[in-house]
């Protein structure tokens, strides 16, 4: 009988093709420390027409979040798969015509508690949407009253969808440093010329930071606490 494996040379030619098709299609990037204690996965597919729908994926060390879609001017809301005329996702099940203007807002909990006296928090993320092209552009993300550091906007295609359109992915990366909130609103706004989004997927990560003045009084409290030992 001859043997069903595969010869290396195929192996060798084909899974560097199959990960470039992977980075083609605008899989979003899982962060290396994704499941570790302090961190918060959450994906939503707008697989129906509810405005505050259940996360399809959910792993958080705290407590859900609360997503709200308000669309915006000449939306014209949910894209159901079974309604004609309509652009309802690369998979065929369902997406969120936000209109002129509209957004996604996700309230999502980042930490067990606010931040404890004389501690801050840094809170890593990756945000990642999908959203229709034709010709609108891809949406803007924001938390709000933070400002990012070190962001980065990555951009590719997922599908074409012709003629002249198709679906785009959008990937947000960086953090956030002296949060004292719990809790962090992300949200999702469409341009003024519309967007329609597919899918939303973000991860966050919690470090906890002291502040410099707390981490000079602990500086000086073990100097002396040493002299103190000297002495004795």
């Amino acid at each position: 009988m001859k043997s069903s494996s595969l010869p290396p040379f195929f192996l060798a030619r084909v899974l560097p093709l199959i990960c470039c098709l992977g980075q083609a299609m605008g899989a979003a990037v899982v962060p290396s420390w994704s499941g570790e204690a302090g961190t918060t996965h959450f994906t939503y597919q707008f697989s129906t027409g509810d405005s505050t729908p259940a996360p399809d994926t959910a792993q958080s060390s705290f407590s859900s979040p609360v997503l709200t879609v308000m669309p915006g001017f000449a939306s014209s809301g949910w894209q159901d798969p079974g309604a004609e005329f309509t652009s309802p996702g690369v998979e065929n099940d369902g997406a969120w015509d936000l209109g002129n203007g509209g957004v996604i807002s996700i309230s999502l909990p980042v930490a067990a508690a606010a931040a404890s006296l004389g501690t801050t928090y840094r809170i890593d993320f990756v945000v990642y949407a999908v959203s229709f092209i034709v010709p609108n552009s891809l949406p803007a993300m924001s938390a709000l009253g933070l400002s990012p550091q070190d962001e980065v906007i990555q951009d590719s295609t997922v599908e074409q969808a012709p003629p002249l359109s198709r679906w785009d992915s959008r990937t947000w990366t960086g953090y956030y440093e002296g949060v004292a909130s719990d809790t962090i609103t992300f949200n999702i706004t469409a341009p003024t010329n519309g967007s329609t989004i597919d899918s939303f997927e973000v991860y966050t990560r919690l470090t906890v930071v002291p502040e410099p003045s707390s981490a000079g009084l602990a500086m000086l409290a073990g100097f002396f606490g040493c002299l103190r030992r000297r002495r004795g």
